[in-house]
């Protein structure tokens, strides 16, 4: 039987969520999409099995603590104020204190100030724990000696931070370096993350038996390389109680494996509060969770794209397509497959998608073939290329501050130095064009053979389809006839040489890695705009329209 069951409302009707002991559910959504009203609701319809951390919190650690009775401090932490001023049966009642006491009346936006009233019952169970162990001793009896939250926050943590150990006194907390190179000193000056995780862990023992725990950007403060193991500690030392998180942190919610996930697209509150909340899908071959979370929480069509993050591909078509959602996924086989999962997953196709890879010796058959799964090829072997044909460079140089004239020069002369060197280069372009090509060939092999005989004859023939020689005489003429005319575009379509880059930056005076740093300078800055003109003219055109994929609830919230 689960701890509580959550309703909340969406387009379709009520989506009814049960929250089992040890369970975690996320919600994944953008900024401006409901997340903190949703907290709200939520905490709001399960009243009093539920405790919610609001992303709006104050941080301040007091020096020293006023002790009061662990129920009384528990209370003010839970509710704001002591449930005895109210009958402690009566939910309404409580959930009116909880909001009025605890959230000032307007819980969506209250800073939460809840430090002190956290110390407060920290400190009360462990003075009743201590009392009442004395007691048991005193009388001549023999108990063990009882592990108070307290004790489970210091081991937590010490497994989070070993270089700093909590030391907790009478009414203060003090803090040691693991070390002990340095003086003591106040838990006050602990930094922001230092201090936002003993908060959380501290709500978390704090939490009355099977409650529910919602939390409002839990990664908040938090660093990334502590956040993934901060909150798998608290949910193991909470195995009695579900967690739900509401983020946007994509990495974040990546990190939550065993969660139930849902993506929040959009809030309406008129005339009825709605919001519009479907399951994400985990279970996508291919395609790692992380991108699958950043592909349902875009509210822009995809695009992915070869490299990764820190790639020239990135400042590229971040650039060009800036109504998409870049995502890089590493090889050109994986921007593939991306695509191809994408497409055969229903769920995902309130959001369109596409792909782009460099031409890197494709046939055109190929190219076609590609061009059908939505999968676009850039005019160049590589992307660097791009950089190199006359129409790019011209402006490229204008923004170094040369003349038309002179730009236009140095685009001859750059033109010039790669026929040459792809002169030089044709037998080995052609060598390396033939592996790439067979290689090609034999990952779409496709066997179909139901036994070893037929496998065997199949086999051959398809081997006997793939001719090195061929392959390689067609490159071989290919790019010596685009050298024989001059014409550096088709060179550039077909001729891989990363160091062509190099001779661009000599021209212009420049190191590699300095002209690599202009060009990622001029595809973001306004100064740049005729070179990112430039650079848009020669890559594909994508027709995708975020407004063809927003849902019906984001329209109405546009309204």
């Amino acid at each position: 039987m689960p701890l509580a069951t959550a309703a909340i409302p969406t387009p379709a009707g009520s989506l009814d969520l049960p929250l089992e002991r040890g369970q975690s559910v996320l919600f994944l959504g953008a900024n401006g999409g409901g997340k903190t009203r949703l907290g709200v609701h939520l905490d709001t319809h399960l009243a009093a099995h539920s405790h919610r951390i609001s992303a709006q919190r104050a941080l301040q650690f007091s020096p020293s603590v006023t002790i009061v009775d662990f129920e009384t401090a528990l209370d003010k932490l839970q509710y704001g104020a002591s449930r005895n001023i109210y009958n402690q049966n009566q939910t309404a009642l409580l959930l009116a204190q909880k909001q009025h006491h605890r959230y000032g009346g307007r819980p969506a936006t209250y800073l939460l100030n809840d430090y002190e009233a956290l110390l407060q019952a920290l400190f009360g169970e462990e003075t009743r724990a201590s009392v009442q162990f004395r007691q048991v001793v005193k009388q001549g009896g023999t108990m063990d000696v009882p592990e108070t939250c307290f004790d489970k926050l210091q081991e937590i943590w010490s497994a989070l931070l070993p270089h700093r150990r909590l030391v907790v006194l009478d009414a203060t907390v003090k803090v040691d370096l693991a070390d002990g190179v340095g003086a003591r000193y106040d838990a006050t000056d602990l930094s922001d993350g230092e201090r936002v995780m003993f908060y959380l862990i501290g709500q978390t023992l704090l939490l009355p038996q099977e409650s529910v725990l919602i939390i409002d950007e839990p990664e908040l403060h938090v660093h990334r390389a502590l956040m993934t193991k901060l909150w798998d500690a608290l949910e193991s030392s909470r195995p009695d109680c579900a967690f739900v998180y509401i983020t946007h942190d994509l990495e974040f919610a990546a990190s939550r494996l065993a969660a139930k996930k849902f993506a929040l697209h959009g809030y309406v509150a008129e005339p009825d509060p709605r919001w519009d909340v479907e399951p994400l899908p985990t279970d996508i071959a291919g395609i790692p969770e992380e991108i699958i979370c950043r592909i349902v929480g875009s509210r822009q069509p995809i695009l992915f794209v070869e490299g990764d993050s820190a790639s020239e591909d990135m400042a590229v078509y971040r650039r060009v397509y800036p109504s998409h959602t870049v995502i890089p996924v590493g090889s050109c086989d994986a921007v593939i497959a991306s695509v191809g999962a994408f497409r055969a997953h229903h769920s995902l196709h309130r959001v369109t998608c596409s792909g782009i890879v460099d031409a890197d010796h494709r046939t055109q058959p190929e190219i076609a073939r590609l061009q059908s799964m939505d999968v676009l090829v850039t005019p160049v072997a590589e992307i660097e290329n791009l950089f190199l044909l006359p129409d790019v460079f011209s402006p490229l140089a204008r923004t170094l501050g040369h003349e038309s004239a002179e730009a236009a020069g140095l685009a001859a002369q750059l033109a010039n130095r790669i026929l040459e060197i792809a002169d030089k280069d044709v037998d080995a372009f052609a060598m390396r064009y033939t592996k790439r090509r067979i290689d090609r060939s034999l990952k779409v092999i496709g066997l179909t053979s139901k036994n070893i005989a037929d496998l065997r004859a199949e086999f051959a023939s398809k081997m006997i389809s793939i001719d090195p020689a061929s392959i390689h005489a067609d490159a071989l003429a290919r790019l010596t006839t685009s050298i024989a005319s001059g014409n550096v575009v088709e060179v550039l379509e077909i001729y891989d040489n990363k160091g062509l880059l190099g001779q661009a930056a000599a021209l212009l005076n420049m190191s590699r890695n300095g002209l690599q740093e202009h060009i990622g300078r001029m595809l973001r800055s306004n100064l740049g705009q005729e070179f990112q003109d430039a650079v848009r003219a020669k890559l594909p055109s994508l027709t995708a329209s975020p407004a063809a994929t927003a849902t019906p609830l984001a329209v109405a919230a546009a309204a």
